[in-house]
């Protein structure tokens, strides 16, 4: 009987997600261990790390990753949302796997099924087989994969069906299914030529009409009165429109500081948040959300000095809002929908977004985001740090290298929406006061240098 040791300190724990060392490649090793995680509770596959934590890295890492992605996870079925990179351990290229907990069980690699024990990857009796078998059935019972009454196919977006096809590639084998019925249900979103309600949110031109709670609210506030509104839209279609149109209005009205590098004649666009933060956040919220719930639609506030993201559901069972920062082996609440916005491209390693979140926060000098359980959903708080200098301020300090000079016509058009130039010279006084800047010139052939000072 072929089996894998899983080297973790929690290996004996078998409702822990597991962290398995491989020191060499082996594909067949590899492809069972994969196996048995979807089938369990997931986990982490490191190659090129030893089985006494000791990291050899590997001298092809890309290869490797390659041959993993286009060999070894094609021979597991169903497919699955494995994410595969190379990243740098001590140094070292390795390549990583980041497993989820299965949500077709069971799965198979070259046609035999495997389980993970206490602390070894092995074949499946036919006692784990049944409880597979059991757990699948209660699993085909979410929400995402009840049937729409009153869709048909011909209501779905072809564009986007296919657009997903195009992308899958080199993610997923199914991307070379030509008819786009076989690839939906290839993916669990149309049987028998019944449309699910996975596919309504993914794809459907008039998603709102059908489910109601897909909509999504977005406000922005001029200031902390919450009756200053600035812009108040409610966003309709299916998750890819919903999600190009949030972009549009967080690029709206976030303020956005355009600055001209040295030696260069493109100017770059930096907003005041990390857009790779919104991004996940934004992500997190689509695929998470809690679509059952008629009465809740994704939340988005934009505030002086903080934006949230609020949507409806719950947090996975054992899991608390102090272990969303550090990441963890995703366990969405509809993996359906979760695994298309993978083969989109739209969400990477899985079940790393919150950490990514507080990465990109702290690289651009924000307080570490915040999540809270408030009001039967799960919130998201990206907040500027507390100054007593405006968003714009602390938006052109972030991107003006020291040495940098502006006049005040320019700083009053660096930003979007442009502000008058009255304003611009206000803000520009009081970082001279501050000892950002350093006033130089008189009257219209004045200019202000920045300094060296960050804080």
């Amino acid at each position: 009987m072929m089996s894998t040791e899983i080297d973790s300190p929690n290996a004996h724990r078998t409702q822990t997600p597991a962290k398995v060392y491989f020191g060499k490649y082996s594909p067949d090793r590899i492809g069972s261990t994969i196996c048995g995680l979807l089938n369990t509770n997931g986990g982490q596959i490191i190659i090129g790390v030893d089985s006494s934590g000791q990291v050899r890295g590997l001298p092809d890492a890309c290869a490797l990753r390659t041959h993993v992605t286009n060999e070894v996870l094609p021979r597991i079925r169903p497919e699955a949302s494995v994410s595969v990179t190379v990243q740098s351990i001590s140094d070292k290229s390795c390549v990583v796997l980041d497993v989820p907990p299965g949500t077709g069980l069971p799965y198979a690699y070259k046609d035999r099924i495997f389980h993970r024990g206490e602390s070894l990857v092995k074949l499946a009796g036919s006692a784990q087989i049944g409880e597979l078998i059991s757990k699948s059935a209660a699993m085909a019972n979410r929400w995402e994969r009840h049937v729409a009454i009153g869709v048909d196919e011909e209501d779905l977006d072809d564009r986007e069906i296919d657009m997903t096809k195009a992308q899958a590639f080199p993610r997923s084998s199914q991307s070379l299914i030509s008819d786009n019925r076989d690839f939906l249900a290839s993916l669990g979103l149309i049987e028998a030529g019944l449309v699910h309600n996975g596919a309504v949110v993914l794809f459907h031109k008039q998603a709102s009409r059908i489910l109601p709670q897909t909509r999504v609210r977005a406000v922005a506030f001029r200031t902390n009165d919450l009756k200053d509104l600035v812009d108040n839209r409610v966003f309709e279609g299916h998750a890819f429109a919903l999600y190009e149109q949030i972009e549009s209005f967080l690029r709206r009205n976030l303020p956005v500081a355009s600055v001209l590098p040295d030696n260069s004649s493109v100017r770059r666009d930096t907003p005041a948040y990390p857009w790779g933060a919104m991004r996940e956040g934004v992500m997190n919220a689509l695929t998470h959300r809690d679509y059952a719930a008629f009465d809740g639609q994704l939340s988005i506030q934009i505030k002086p000095a903080q934006i949230e993201i609020w949507n409806p559901g719950r947090l996975p069972e054992g899991m608390t809002v102090n272990d969303l920062p550090h990441g963890n082996v995703s366990r969405p609440t509809n993996p359906d929908i979760a695994h298309v916005f993978f083969l989109r491209g739209l969400i990477e390693r899985v079940g790393i977004g919150t950490q990514r979140i507080v990465q990109e926060c702290q690289a651009a000098g924000l307080p570490d985001p915040v999540w809270e359980l408030r009001a039967g959903g799960v919130s998201l708080t990206l907040r500027l740090p507390e100054s007593p200098l405006s968003e714009r301020q602390m938006t052109f300090l972030r991107v003006a290298h020291p040495l940098r000079t502006v006049t005040a016509a320019e700083y009053s058009t660096l930003f979007t929406p442009h502000i008058s130039r009255s304003n611009g010279q206000r803000e520009l006084t009081e970082l001279v006061n501050m000892g950002f800047l350093v006033r130089e010139g008189k009257g219209t052939a004045t200019t202000y240098r920045r300094t060296n000072k960050l804080r």
